[in-house]
């Protein structure tokens, strides 16, 4: 999965009860291996036929050999914005898995034996730049500028294993990885802390072009979204960045994201916790309304319809607003129940026993905006339905108009919900259309899920229940 060049891989997991997922590459960020969902451990580990092994215990050495390979592989050729990020990535991909990595920082990749791994056994700087001209043919220069007294050994070490001059080393043209966003990713305090006593800016961000989606590397990131993102953080590393200036809610240039956001984008819950706590313990102010620019979602709506439950549960902890709502009228309760992975106990925690929710409230957008955006693909719908694409993607926004929390569990083929929301009271949206003038039951015709049309036109047969 991880070795996959495509952009969509396919992760397949032996059992009978399994089918083959395609996996993004920020789900790969986001949900690593070891915290992923599998039929043995949904089944506790037992079949008919008695006990059987865990898949993730399975798969844990195999993962950590893919990465250390890749690694040292970007490492012979000479590209050494790969061979960072993957081996800085690899705590977090590795996430779950008990299996201690083999990886000691000090593997190269033998130049007379391509597929094999060749170790240097721990030395002076010297000894290992006779081996890199053995091995390459050539002598490469990593002279490493750390003044004594400030962790310097781990300082050191840190700089020559990830081959970088200094603390402040952000590449010839000023668009390299800065060596603060990986020791960020690593989740290094002690790192962390030399390279900021050793002048390194907290606010520089990575300018480069090049972008690895794969391990979260993209344009304009600043070390703090790092440290945050990755589960390996910890509250440390996000204290150390803070005290020496960090913004806690600096915007990514290319994506539009505080260090928040970015936490829930790559199911952080970790580093969530570890930035509030670090907020209040200095006194300043962690913004929990700033999301999305685009569509006014705050962070809470972002994670009830795309992300874990672990990061919802822990957005609450921290005291952001469920009763928010975006611009284009989606609510907290609403994106949840938009979300095909969300879970009862989760609603319920959502929903607060109907403090400032309405179950039956259609979505309505808020700005003039949005309203265009809605009035524009209700005209789409007529004018052009019958076209295939434009069609489909004029319904798709008419059909957000006037739907209801059981519009969108009907649509997603949730039963489960859609039966939660009956017995909580949305009886009076079972009839209730879309700008478009589809009922609940006609969205999960539409989708093929036939068990949620029969309950809902079975509750519509029955006598009107007042609510």
């Amino acid at each position: 999965m991880l070795q996959a060049r495509t952009t969509i891989p396919v992760l397949t997991c032996h059992s009978p009860h399994s089918r083959p997922s395609m996996l993004s590459h920020a789900q790969i960020m986001c949900s690593p291996v070891g915290l992923g969902e599998y039929a043995c451990c949904e089944a506790r580990h037992r079949t008919a036929s008695g006990p059987c092994p865990c898949l993730k215990e399975l798969m844990a050495p195999l993962l950590r050999e893919m990465i250390e390979h890749r690694s040292a592989h970007h490492l012979r050729r000479d590209e050494l914005l790969e061979y960072r990020m993957w081996r800085a990535s690899t705590a977090h991909l590795c996430t779950g898995i008990s299996t201690e990595s083999t990886f000691d920082g000090e593997v190269y990749l033998n130049a007379s034996r391509p597929h094999s791994l060749s170790r240097v056994s721990r030395g002076s700087i010297n000894d290992r730049r006779e081996f890199q001209e053995k091995s390459f043919g050539r002598r490469t220069s990593y002279d490493v500028d750390v003044k004594d007294g400030k962790d310097d050994a781990s300082l050191k070490a840190f700089l020559l294993n990830y081959r970088f001059k200094g603390a402040t080393d952000y590449g010839p043209h000023g668009d390299g990885v800065p060596p603060l966003v990986v020791a960020a990713i690593e989740g290094s305090p002690v790192v962390v802390r030399a390279l900021l006593e050793s002048h390194a800016d907290p606010n520089y961000p990575y300018r480069g072009r090049k972008e690895l989606a794969k391990v979260g590397l993209i344009r304009g990131v600043l070390p703090l979204h790092a440290a945050v993102a990755s589960r390996a953080s910890n509250q440390a590393t996000v204290h150390a960045l803070l005290a020496y200036g960090a913004n806690p809610n600096a915007i990514v240039s290319d994506l539009k994201v505080t260090p928040l956001v970015a936490s829930l984008y790559y199911g952080s819950a970790e580093g969530m916790c570890a930035l509030h706590e670090a907020c209040t313990e200095l006194g300043m102010v962690l913004d929990l309304e700033k999301g999305m620019d685009a569509l006014g979602w705050t962070p809470l709506m972002l994670a009830a319809h795309n992300r874990s439950t672990e990061t919802i549960g822990a957005l609450i902890e921290i005291g952001c607003n469920r009763n928010a709502v975006s611009d284009n009228g989606y609510s907290v309760f609403r994106a949840a129940c938009d979300n095909r992975h969300m879970d009862l106990a989760t609603l319920e925690l959502l929903y607060n026993n109907g403090d400032g929710v309405d179950i039956n409230e259609p979505l309505q957008p808020r700005t003039a905006v949005w309203r265009a955006v809605s009035t524009m693909s209700e005209m789409a719908v007529t004018c052009v339905g019958a076209v295939p694409v434009v069609g489909g993607l004029a319904r798709a926004f008419a059909d957000l108009r006037g739907s209801t929390p059981l519009h969108a569990a009907a649509k997603a083929g949730r039963l489960d919900i859609v039966e939660w929301l009956v017995h909580r009271g949305a009886m009076r949206s079972l009839q209730a259309k879309t700008a478009s003038g589809a009922s609940p039951a006609v969205l999960a015709e539409r989708g093929g899920h036939y068990a949620v049309v029969s309950f809902l036109k079975g509750m519509v047969a029955r006598p009107r229940l007042e609510c």
